[in-house]
């Protein structure tokens, strides 16, 4: 195992357990969508659950959702009104909990509900920042595709790109390269970011 992937892997771990931490002080809506106990679900939001109550942290039942990534019930909370803007106490919304869980059709949802794409959390990362780090590759087509900015830059100043670059994630950086307009030679034997690939520009 290559040691990004050693580091990659270490920073889902993390990311598991502070999606566990972000789970204390959860109400009962919000433990049932972890459950994924649909008919429950439906039965608690007509007997008046709020469907924008947050916990401790600041999640939402959509956020919860985004990250079990359970369509049926990502679809009735947003029918019963919930809002898809909303961000946690570190200014991210579902749509980055999606992302960050690698959640393809829910990104999808979002979408045709016109979800801010360009929604900066605590470290102005964007979602495309996350979908690059995270190697969601699929996600980051998407979000391009529906015209995610690509210039915004991190509180360490860096673009999307410069994520790509920094975590070794080949085939983003130079989709995402490509998508400015700008070629990059690769040398077969070695595909790595740095030599290998020579920016053209």
């Amino acid at each position: 195992m290559k040691f990004r992937q050693v580091i990659r892997a270490g920073l889902l771990g993390v990311v598991l357990v502070l999606g566990l931490a972000a789970c204390d002080d959860n109400t009962k809506l919000m433990d049932l969508i972890l459950e994924e106990e649909a008919e429950a679900i439906k039965k608690s939001l007509e007997e008046g659950a709020n469907v924008n109550e947050t916990n401790a942290y600041g999640w939402t039942p959509l956020m919860h959702a985004a990250r079990v990534g359970n369509q049926e019930v990502f679809n009735l909370l947003l029918e019963k009104g919930a809002d898809i803007e909303l961000q946690d106490e570190n200014e991210r919304t579902a749509l980055m909990k999606a992302t960050l869980a690698g959640r393809v059709e829910i990104v999808k949802i979002l979408f045709q509900h016109n979800v801010d794409l360009n929604t900066v959390d605590f470290m102005r990362r964007t979602a495309l920042h996350w979908a690059v780090s995270r190697g969601e590759e699929e996600i980051v087509r998407l979000l391009l595709e529906q015209g995610a900015d690509m210039t915004i830059k991190t509180n360490d100043r860096l673009t999307a790109e410069m994520v790509a670059q920094k975590e070794g994630e080949v085939e983003i950086y130079h989709l995402l390269r490509e998508k400015r307009g700008v070629k990059s030679v690769v040398v077969e034997e070695n595909p790595e970011l740095s030599p290998a690939a020579v920016p053209m520009d």
